[in-house]
């Protein structure tokens, strides 16, 4: 019959433990999570301000040529008006693309330098 070894769960020992300083940790990365998600609230907000302008845009636009429709007109001489509603949402686009970006860096900022000032406060308290 084989005996039974029992292994003791070795925890780490700390020489010392600060629990103000622990809290502190805690209290700076909510902060910085707090700080990233308004930073995502606003630019998804203010995507969406630019996306409901744009339609309400759109209506109006769409509104006007509806009333001043020419059935006597080519549909060649309405080319152009396409071509430059096709550039315009191209740009609407690209800049929207721009944006996301630019707030993903924003926030990859954010987090990477609290996680950096992770690392030293670890290295404080490994010492």
């Amino acid at each position: 019959m084989a005996t039974k070894t029992e292994t003791k769960t070795q925890f780490p020992m700390f020489t010392s433990y600060d629990a103000s300083a622990m809290r502190s940790i805690y209290a700076d990365n909510v902060a910085v999570a707090m700080q990233a998600q308004r930073v995502m609230l606003d630019a998804a907000e203010a995507t969406m301000t630019r996306q409901f302008n744009l339609v309400r845009e759109m209506m109006d636009t769409m509104q006007s040529q509806v009333t001043s429709f020419d059935m006597n007109k080519k549909p060649e001489a309405y080319v152009a008006d396409v071509k430059a509603v096709a550039e315009r949402a191209q740009n609407i686009v690209k800049n929207e693309v721009d944006n996301g970006l630019k707030v993903q860096q924003q926030v990859a900022d954010l987090v990477s330098k609290r996680m950096a000032e992770n690392v030293e406060a670890s290295k404080k308290f490994a010492a």
